[in-house]
């Protein structure tokens, strides 16, 4: 999957998210994210990832297990 393909997919499921970097993890793209909002002291996830079969889910480091890949700014 494409950067520029993963971004849209992100972004048509949280529209007020801003990536600012990503991991290419294999099966699909992590991406580390800019929150605008605060919802009643509800933090929402800092990395979502968009799978390489369309799912897009908020995950976090451990999870995604990112140490082992490399971390390019947007």
């Amino acid at each position: 999957m494409d950067i520029s393909t993963a971004i849209k997919m992100l972004k048509s499921e949280y529209p007020d998210l801003i990536p600012v970097g990503y991991w290419d993890v294999g099966d699909g793209i992590v991406f580390n994210t800019n929150n605008p909002y605060n919802v009643r002291d509800v933090h929402i996830p800092a990395q979502f990832k968009v799978g390489n079969d369309g799912s897009v889910y908020g995950t976090n480091p451990v999870r995604s297990k990112l140490g082992s890949f490399k971390y390019s700014k947007l």
